[in-house]
């Protein structure tokens, strides 16, 4: 697999546009596009967003800069400029709250983006691409599979697990075989509640994440014959038919100190890379 190369967003359209505030919306992204119509898309978005939060930086600094003003202004005993400081902060608070729930989690241009750009390169550039993309995060009643309260006296400890298979797809590719791929992060959220002896009670939120990348390749038997390697990380036969055979690879990746950093990129491309290496081709 090729290194992804840098491309400029495309020009704003009324159908990208439209796209990219459904996006924000619902924060998910699913259907069946040309894999060349998908990263137009999401270079569109990706490039939207990381202007949305350069501008929701400078917007925290001002209100940083409200809440000094208005503080000097009260030493200073000039109630004309603390007003004037107070409705500054408020408007830009109201702002700043405003583009963050315009936001786009960036696991889509660090970790989506990046995936696809590599994928194009072995790809014909109309091969439907089908792609499912979660980014609610993890931490949704929705997604909790096990919940454990210990503790009636302090600390008092809540666990929380989390089951987010946030991202999948499906590429034919330019040898006619087709790739699937699914990456599912396991969250698990400690909430821990201590009182200290001055009786004020503090609380905590600890997380551990691993990261689950299934990689199956579903290719034709008269193209390649499959090598079988010994080892827990190596693929392993899925599936064996008359015309088509399936490999799968299943590998664990660190998940990152909180939900929704970036992904291990790399981890997915060695499953891709090791498939492959399984493959010999007939003839």
């Amino acid at each position: 697999m090729a290194k992804a190369k840098q491309h400029r967003a495309p020009a704003p359209t009324p159908e990208l546009k439209k796209y990219f505030r459904e996006a924000m919306r619902t924060k998910k992204l699913e259907g069946e596009f040309s894999i060349d119509e998908w990263l137009k898309r999401i270079r569109f978005m990706a490039a939207r967003d990381k202007s949305g939060d350069s501008v929701r930086k400078w917007v925290g600094v001002s209100i940083a800069l409200w809440v000094v003003g208005f503080i000097g202004s009260l030493v200073a005993e000039f109630p004309p400029a603390a007003a004037g400081f107070a409705v500054a902060f408020v408007f830009s608070l109201i702002a700043f709250f405003s583009l963050k729930s315009k936001d786009i989690p960036n696991r889509l241009r660090d970790s989506v983006l990046p995936l696809l750009t590599i994928l194009r390169q072995d790809a014909n550039p109309e091969t439907p691409l089908k792609l499912k993309v979660d980014l609610l995060g993890p931490e949704l009643l929705s997604k909790r599979i096990n919940f454990v309260k210990a503790g009636n006296k302090y600390p008092k400890v809540e666990e929380s697990m989390f089951s987010d298979p946030w991202f999948q797809g499906s590429l034919s590719l330019a040898d006619g075989s087709v790739l699937n791929w699914e990456v599912l992060d396991m969250v698990r959220r400690r909430n821990i509640r201590k009182r200290n002896p001055r009786g004020k009670i503090k609380m905590k939120t600890k997380y551990k994440i691993k990261t689950r990348m299934d990689v199956s390749l579903s290719y034709k038997n008269d193209c390649y014959q499959a090598q079988i390697r010994p080892g827990a990380t190596a693929p392993q036969v899925k599936k064996e038919g008359e015309r088509r055979s399936v490999l799968r690879c299943r590998r664990q990746a660190p998940g990152g100190a909180r939900p929704g950093e970036k992904m291990a990129l790399k981890e997915l491309l060695v499953s891709v890379s090791a498939i492959y290496k399984s493959l010999k081709p007939v003839g």
